[in-house]
């Protein structure tokens, strides 16, 4: 082989893989982030479990009376706590729940910063309590486990239920829609807010097709059902407040 045909050749074999290199497409750093949460996403999917269709769970019940005529809040929170394995009475989570006054100079308490003037007695003025407060005190007893999905879409709730953990909730007492003449602005430090008197707690301990399942404070009977549409009816109006474990 004379000289000049080992010089072409020598150029070709140095010149091939740089042309076959600029034909491949180069990857960014956009295209790898890219690709990983396409990956994520369907790892995530692989792994979401199926909702089961019905799901019941036996909850001891409590109930609010005597000694807490306004706690259903408090009352529903210690089913769930003790459920969970705490040892601890509605008397002492009413006593650490934070409060604030129901009315000085006309401002009104505000639900979400605590419990609105007095639980324990008909003859004074109270409320309720959001779910703010509440996780605050749940999670005294259970830290860094207590779950606040609160604003998340029912199907939140039933992950808890088909996890086997009761799910607390502020919900109307009539468990249906609530007409716009049930309804009251209250001037707060807050600023301006809509509450009604017909507001209850319950811990909700299941589900199915037709209806949703929940323990009342103040029945002792337990797994009381209401019309499933109507229940998430009334909890979306107030919030969608929910929190578990």
């Amino acid at each position: 082989m004379n000289r000049q045909l080992k010089v072409c050749l020598s150029s070709l074999l140095l010149i091939f893989p740089i042309y076959t290199a600029a034909l491949i497409p180069l990857r960014t750093s956009a295209d790898n982030t890219a690709n990983d949460h396409v990956y994520r996403s369907i790892a995530v999917a692989q792994k979401e479990p199926k909702l089961q269709d019905r799901v019941l769970l036996q909850v001891p019940t409590l109930m609010q009376f005597p000694e807490l005529p306004r706690g259903c809040e408090v009352t529903s929170l210690t089913m769930m706590l003790n459920f969970a394995g705490v040892q601890v009475d509605k008397l002492t989570l009413a006593s650490e729940v934070e409060k604030v006054p129901y009315l000085v100079d006309g401002v009104y308490g505000n639900p979400h910063q605590g419990f609105t003037g007095s639980m324990y007695t008909f003859n004074e003025p109270g409320l309720t309590v959001y779910h703010k407060p509440i996780e605050k005190l749940a999670n005294r007893y259970l830290p860094n486990q207590i779950d606040n999905i609160s604003g998340e879409s029912f199907d939140s709730v039933k992950k808890k239920l088909n996890e086997g953990k009761p799910v607390w909730v502020i919900v109307g007492s009539t468990f249906s829609y609530l007409p716009e003449e049930y309804w009251e602005t209250w001037n707060t430090e807050d600023g301006d807010i809509k509450v009604t008197r017909k507001v209850h707690s319950v811990l909700i301990t299941g589900y199915d097709e037709t209806n949703v399942y929940f323990n009342d404070p103040f029945f002792s009977e337990g797994n009381r059902s209401v019309d499933y549409q109507d229940f998430v009816t009334s909890w979306t109006q107030f919030g969608s407040q929910a929190i578990s474990y």
